[in-house]
């Protein structure tokens, strides 16, 4: 437990420093929020919303009722969509589109 407990607050301080850069933090610019509301499909922001709470891509796909190489293809086509690099990255624009709040 506590080790969750750890994995949890490294998560939250990580948003908290995502979402406290104004810059670009030597990254390519931000994609505008209308845009990402435009490009994400409902089941991508369903992704999303999941990838944020802190689910695996395994976890994600059994939510979902979908096989694991699908989940992880949807995860992928985020990453594309929304140039993100890692989870952190993704968790950052589920915040800036609502699907979150912590």
């Amino acid at each position: 437990m506590p080790e969750q407990s750890q994995e949890f607050d490294e998560l939250q301080k990580l948003m908290q420093e995502a979402l406290a850069d104004p810059g670009d933090g030597g990254r390519k610019r931000a994609i505008p929020l209308k845009r990402l509301t435009r490009e994400l499909t409902a089941r991508e922001r369903e992704v999303l919303r999941l990838i944020a709470a802190g689910k695996s891509t395994k976890e994600i796909a059994h939510a979902l009722g979908v096989a694991l190489p699908t989940a992880v293809t949807h995860r992928y086509h985020l990453q594309q969509k929304l140039k993100a690099r890692n989870t952190a990255d993704l968790t950052r624009a589920a915040v800036r589109l609502g699907l979150i709040d912590f």
